[in-house]
This record gives C-alpha cells, sequence and structure tokens, in this order.
C-alpha cells in the first residue's frame, strides 16, 4: 500500500465507521482531526520555507503516521513504514488472523481507538521533525519572519488539535491502552527509518557524504562559440557540424 493512498483510505474511513463522539466527523461539522493535521503538516511547510525535497521528506513521514496506525486496524491494509505482524501488535494473542481480533475491543470503540492512535502518532511526528524543519537560517528575520514566532504558533496548533480529539473520544482502559501502543509502535518505525535512510535530518539535512558534483562533459563547453558551429563533446572543439544524438559517438563519452 502506497502513501499516496492515504487520502482514500481516511476518506472510506470517515463514510464507513464511526467515534465515540459524533461531533467529530458529521458532515455538518467542518472538522475532520486527520484532514486538520494534514492542513497543520502543509502550514508548517509554508513556514519553514525548505526546497522541494526537504520538505516532501517531512510530508511523508507525517502521512506515514496516519496511514500506518489506520492499517494497524484494517484487514488486508500494510503500513507503509511499520511492519504489522505478530511481533509488533502490542496488545492481545498471537496467531490471530486480523488486528480487530487481535485487539480485543468492543465494535463500538474500535473506531475512536483508531482515531486516537493516528492523531497521538501523528503528533509525535509532525512535532519531532518539524523542529529540525523550521530553522531561522532560512527565514527573513528583517521583513518579520521570524523562527521561534512560526514554532511556537505552530506546536501549539498541534498540542490544541490533539489534545481537542482526545477530549472528545474520551478513551480510556484497554481502548486507550491499544492506542497509545499501536501510536508508539508507529512513531518508533517512523522515527528510526528517519534516522537510517541518509537524510541527516538531525544534523539539519546535511550532506556528510562527501558527493561532489562534476560536469557530465569535460572540458565544459563556453558560453561563446565561432558563429555556426557546433560543440565536439568528445574533445571540447568547435566544429562545423557535430551530431549530438550521435549513439556510436555517444558511447565513446566517459560519462
Amino acid at each position: 500500500m502506497k502513501i499516496t493512498a492515504i487520502a482514500t483510505l481516511i476518506l472510506a474511513w470517515a463514510t464507513q465507521t464511526g467515534v465515540a463522539n459524533a461531533r467529530i466527523l458529521e458532515p455538518e461539522v467542518a472538522f475532520n482531526p486527520v484532514t486538520a493535521f494534514s492542513d497543520l503538516m502543509i502550514r508548517w511547510v509554508e513556514f519553514s520555507e525548505r526546497g522541494p525535497t526537504i520538505s516532501g521528506h517531512f510530508m511523508v513521514h507525517v502521512q506515514a503516521a496516519l496511514l500506518d496506525t489506520y492499517a494497524a486496524f484494517e484487514e488486508n491494509i500494510s503500513g507503509a513504514v511499520t511492519v504489522w505482524d505478530d511481533e509488533n501488535y502490542p496488545i492481545g494473542k498471537k496467531g490471530k488472523k486480523f488486528p480487530k481480533k487481535k485487539f480485543k475491543l468492543p465494535k463500538k470503540k474500535l473506531a475512536a481507538t483508531q482515531m486516537y492512535a493516528m492523531i497521538d502518532a501523528a503528533y509525535e511526528v509532525i512535532t519531532t521533525l518539524g523542529q529540525t524543519l523550521l530553522n531561522q537560517k532560512y527565514l527573513e528575520i528583517e521583513i518579520g519572519e521570524n523562527a521561534t514566532e512560526r514554532m511556537t504558533l505552530l506546536m501549539d496548533e498541534a498540542l490544541t488539535l490533539r489534545d481537542t480529539v482526545f477530549d472528545e473520544l474520551q478513551l480510556k482502559n484497554s481502548p486507550l491502552s491499544v492506542a497509545k501502543g499501536v501510536s508508539s509502535t508507529v512513531t518508533s518505525a517512523i522515527l528510526a527509518k528517519v534516522k537510517a535512510d541518509g537524510s541527516n535530518y538531525e544534523n539539519d539535512y546535511v550532506d556528510t557524504s562527501g558527493y561532489a558534483i562534476r560536469p557530465m562533459f569535460e572540458p565544459v563547453p563556453v558560453i561563446t562559440r565561432p558563429e555556426r558551429t557546433d560543440y565536439n563533446f568528445l574533445d571540447g572543439s568547435w566544429v562545423k557540424k557535430f551530431n549530438t544524438y550521435d549513439a556510436v559517438l555517444a558511447n565513446s563519452v566517459v560519462n
């Protein structure tokens, strides 16, 4: 299951299940905690003003937190990062066919438990990775772009959103234990992956691989050229006609 399927899965969740307190997902109320966290994720990217690669890395893992916790409660759906098998399920006996049976939850509490776990994991991932994503050196303080102020706003919004959902769901006892267990498993798996994926996010995504860019062809073409001539990529000279797309000649170029 690819991370890009998260939107479809969440729509299915919203239409096919309910939660303990219907005020969260009733159609007439414009508040869905999953889309609210996704909106917060986008604002975090906007406030951070980083490039597409780093921003994409952040967004993918926030969405994975939602998808992986969702998948823990569903049949035939795998997580994007978290491997859901008997060893990873924190609650219930091994050997059962489906997660729903593993958790031993009352049916009416299943959706609420699922939502609690999703929001809890998303909060942990977005606030952990987000504190590295937002950095003053990528902002212009002279025009009022203050990283400390922005971080305070984002962290407060994340906490308020999380606590609002928790207050609505009012989980306790076994459902709360299951939700916390699933959330902890997902959060640990995602953060462990990020630490090992080579992004170096803990050090502001600095490239320490030693990789250096070099020209594809050497010598490098100069900007000016003699009139009506082509650049010879084989020796760096200018000739009357050179077919850059000649397969035979291209094979003789060291890349």
